[in-house]
Parts: structure tokens; C-alpha cells; sequence
């Protein structure tokens, strides 16, 4: 299982640094809990978001290897859990057709051919996909699969520095807004402790 550690850099938030002089400590923290929570429940839509955006996977079955946010150090720090359990070629929209079977990966690729590819028809394999390891037709089978969430996005893959980036700047922008939440909450005499 691959983890997504929330690191929070407030980038553009000088006004917020300003005021931690006129602002009671508790209530501070009480704010830096508040956005953390919040840009933690919205990294694992982004997560989902941007990985979908770029590969052939649906938001769902993203967001299902996709588990947390658990909270250390008292809501200072948040980390989320990616799974690395491929998904099968049929999440990636893998077909059966006369040629055998096809996938696409990315997106924006083109369907790729699996050699000796094929989906079960029948038994208690039925409807999984597979792969014959040599011609002979009673050769062994693998499980033909995709890559995973979190090879996506914690591994060396085609976009990974790209969806690191844009989940980075959007953990950063909801940091921000829920931790105004928290305060705009206080000032309006909700929550002041």
C-alpha cells in the first residue's frame, strides 16, 4: 500500500500568518485541524479526479483504493492509503473481440492488443481476464491487469509528476479555505475553543 503523506505548504497566506499575534493559540490550532481535515477529505477526491482525467479507470473504483484520511499528531498531519492491488483489464475497459483481447491505459492511447488474451466463458473463472503464457492451448494462465492507483500516482509513471503537482496545489487551496471556515466560524461566535 502506497501512502500519500498531506504536506501542507500555505503559499499566498500572509494574512493568515498576520493574525496568529491577535489570535488565541487554541483557536489556531483549533483552525490548522480544521483545514487539515478538510484538505484531507478533498485530496481523496482529487486523487480521484486527476487519475481519471488521465487514465481509463472511473472515479469509483478509484476512490475504492483510495483509503483514509487517518489523522496523527492531533489533526496536524493526515496521510492517505493507495492501494497497490491492480485493477483487472476490464476496469481499464479491456474487450473480447475476434482478435483477442484489447485495452487502453492512458486515456488519450490507443487500444492496446494483450497477446493470447482472452476473458473466461465459463466455470469459476468466468468473466475475468486472462492471458495463455505460451500457444499451446492448455498452457497456464495469468491475470492480465492494469497498472494500479498507486503506482499512478506514487510510482515512475507516465503523468505521476503531474498528478503529485495539481493534488498538491489543490491540498493547499482546501487548507486554506477550511482553515477560514474554522475562523470565520469563531468570529461569528461558533466554536471560539
Amino acid at each position: 500500500m502506497s501512502n500519500l503523506k498531506l504536506d501542507v505548504t500555505i503559499t499566498g497566506a500572509q494574512d493568515l500568518l498576520k493574525l496568529q499575534h491577535y489570535l488565541d493559540p487554541k483557536l489556531l490550532a483549533k483552525a490548522a485541524r480544521g483545514g487539515m481535515t478538510y484538505a484531507a477529505k478533498a485530496a481523496k477526491v482529487a486523487v480521484a479526479k486527476e487519475v481519471g482525467a488521465r487514465y481509463n479507470l472511473r472515479a469509483a473504483r478509484i476512490k475504492a483504493d483510495v483509503s483514509g484520511p487517518r489523522f496523527s499528531q492531533g489533526g496536524q498531519s493526515a496521510t492517505l492509503y493507495l492501494s497497490n492491488k491492480p485493477p483487472s483489464a476490464l476496469s481499464y475497459g479491456g474487450r473480447d473481440v475476434g482478435k483477442g483481447l484489447f485495452m487502453r491505459v492512458p486515456r488519450s492511447g490507443r487500444a492496446v492488443r494483450v497477446s493470447r488474451g482472452f476473458i473466461a466463458r465459463s466455470g469459476k473463472l468466468e468473466g475475468k481476464p486472462f492471458r495463455r503464457i505460451t500457444d499451446e492451448r492448455t498452457s497456464k494462465l495469468a491475470f492480465v491487469s492494469g497498472p494500479s492507483v498507486g503506482r499512478i500516482f506514487g510510482g515512475d509513471s507516465e503523468f505521476g509528476d503531474v498528478l503529485r503537482a495539481t493534488v498538491q496545489a489543490r491540498i493547499n487551496e482546501q487548507f486554506i479555505k477550511g482553515m477560514q471556515r474554522v475562523l470565520d466560524s469563531a468570529a461569528r461566535g461558533y466554536g471560539g475553543r
